[in-house]
């Protein structure tokens, strides 16, 4: 429920298909770069494969469980491991396949493994699922300790495939981008859905980037939920009735991990940027196909204006207006409820943002209804700092009153 600031006396004034290069079987190489490589055990077991095969035209690879080796360019980087993709003039031709693979090492990879770097690599196909969101869909990797030799560098990398906001692949469910996985990709403008995501100290009222936002390619429109179910998160439920609708959920939605490479940058933005020349390998994490950008090659940032401030009320108005505090708590550990408490210096910081908020861009408005206070007490603190900051500022002598209506949130908001 809302609680309510008053200022007494009111105021009475008031993507077409990509095209993929034709050329030799890349499982060519491999087997003759496993030909001259040295070793047993691992490689005695192998099945030299080209990434295409390996990858297969559907979600699940066709070898899940097979030690195989493979060659390919290494593309990108991660903290866990790298993407590697056959070179130019060694795909397959088969347009439903991807030409890239995850390599997962568990801890950093070499320092030598840099983007151009060819290698041969055995290891055991493995269809990740998180244990933690075990209905995900997969992500088709070489895992289990993998064999990593290096057979050259300074090799030009894949051209990216372009996802265009006038092909329908984006818009038929996001398995459709499976045949990219692991994969270079470019999109020329991506347009932001979301802000960059991070963490919160509530303690502390402070905040930190992890570099994830969500987007889409220019062009196509925001995506908004749809009604029924969205099978690509849930599936449909075994007592669910008749009839009921579903949905692909939002497919078009691409996840970026600005810094998801090694030695990039995060990226903070607003909803509505647009965010230009994005490239890197698609990997699949948190049920959302994700570019990590290449750190050698930044994309350019337009970032969206920041919301401007209310209109002014003319004399003759009264203005009304509604304000969301989120999770808005005082220094005290109350019992019984999960409150936050806040520290001294953070409680501060929050009364002076939200009374600079109220007082810039809201213009002080004769109601404001806010949400999410943790009690009578604070809201009344909020209304005194609000009047003291705006003689302060010499705004407008202000007299703003508490009034609460109780909510029955557990967390005492």
């Amino acid at each position: 429920m809302p609680s309510i600031l008053t200022r007494h006396p009111p105021r009475i004034r008031n993507w077409r298909e990509p095209r993929r290069t034709l050329g030799v079987a890349a499982g060519a190489i491999a087997a003759a770069l496993l030909a001259t490589a040295v070793g047993t055990g691992l490689l005695a077991q192998a099945r030299a494969l080209a990434i295409g095969d390996i990858q297969g035209p559907g979600p699940r690879s066709p070898y899940a469980g097979t030690i195989v080796s493979t060659t390919g360019v290494v593309t990108g980087r991660k903290s866990n491991g790298f993407f590697i993709q056959s070179p130019e003039g060694a795909t397959d031709g088969n347009a439903a396949t991807s030409e890239g693979l995850f390599i997962f090492t568990s801890a950093a990879p070499a320092a030598t493994l840099t983007p151009g770097t060819l290698v041969l690599v055995t290891g055991r196909v493995l269809e990740f699922v998180p244990a933690a969101d075990p209905t995900s869909a997969p992500l088709t990797e070489i895992a289990e300790s993998p064999s990593i030799v290096v057979r050259g560098s300074g090799m030009s990398l894949p051209a990216p495939q372009e996802l265009r906001a006038d092909d329908d692949t984006l818009a038929r469910g996001s398995e459709t981008l499976e045949r990219f996985e692991g994969m270079r990709v470019r999109v020329a403008s991506l347009t932001t859905s979301s802000g960059t995501l991070g963490t919160v100290s509530e303690a502390n009222a402070t905040g930190s980037s992890n570099g994830v936002f969500y987007g889409v390619v220019t062009g196509v429109a925001r995506p908004f939920r749809v009604a029924g179910i969205d099978v690509t998160q849930q599936g449909v439920p075994a007592d669910a009735p008749c009839c009921v609708p579903l949905n692909l959920g939002t497919p078009e939605l691409l996840r970026v991990d600005s810094d998801g490479q090694p030695g990039a940058a995060a990226i903070n933005l607003t909803t509505g940027s647009v965010v230009r020349n994005l490239v890197g390998p698609l990997d699949f994490s948190f049920r959302a196909y994700t570019v990590l950008p290449d750190p050698a090659t930044p994309p350019e940032v337009l970032l969206a204006p920041l919301p401007g401030a209310m209109r002014a009320p003319a004399d003759d108005e009264f203005t009304v207006a509604s304000f969301n505090l989120e999770r808005f708590f005082d220094t005290i550990d109350d019992p019984g409820v999960g409150d936050a408490v806040l520290s001294s210096a953070a409680y501060l910081t929050r009364l002076r943002k939200a009374s600079l908020h109220m007082r810039a861009l809201m213009h002080l408005p004769s109601i404001i209804a806010v949400q999410e206070v943790e009690n009578l007490s604070t809201l009344q603190m909020l209304a005194t700092f609000l009047n003291r900051e705006a003689r302060e500022a010499r705004v407008l002598k202000t007299q703003y009153e508490a009034y609460l209506q109780e909510g029955n949130d557990p967390g005492g908001i």
